[in-house]
């Protein structure tokens, strides 16, 4: 559900809030298909990164349209998205801060490069 005091506060029209409902639609629907995806493999990595990817730009998208300046300091994926393995809580404390993120070296999604490199054994 769009916030509806957000819309009137930011006077933003009927077009645009429409917009906004599909978008946050778009959101949900990649945010499901991760979701029932199989675990991510070196061979299927590129489909959660693309699919991040476009969640990345959605985020951009709905900070335009809400009239907000268009800026990573203030998203909240990291750590939400299926398959992520990196800190939410870690991460959520940086929000608006910084655009720096806390990741996980095993995370197929924000460091596939590492994700599955077979760790050295002590």
């Amino acid at each position: 559900m769009v916030n509806l005091n957000l819309l009137d506060e930011q006077k933003v029209n009927y077009r645009t809030a429409l917009q906004i409902t599909k978008l946050h639609y778009q959101q949900s629907e990649l945010m499901l298909a991760l979701h029932y995806a199989e675990t991510p493999t070196p061979s299927t990595i590129g489909y959660f990164t693309s699919t991040y990817a476009k969640l990345v730009q959605i985020e951009f998208d709905l900070q335009k349209l809400w009239k907000f300046t268009e800026d990573s300091k203030f998203h909240r994926l990291v750590g939400y998205i299926p398959h992520c393995l990196c800190s939410a809580m870690d991460n959520d404390e940086r929000v608006g801060y910084t655009d720096t993120r806390i990741y996980n070296e095993r995370c197929p999604i924000h460091c596939p490069e590492t994700a599955f490199v077979e760790q050295e054994s002590k």
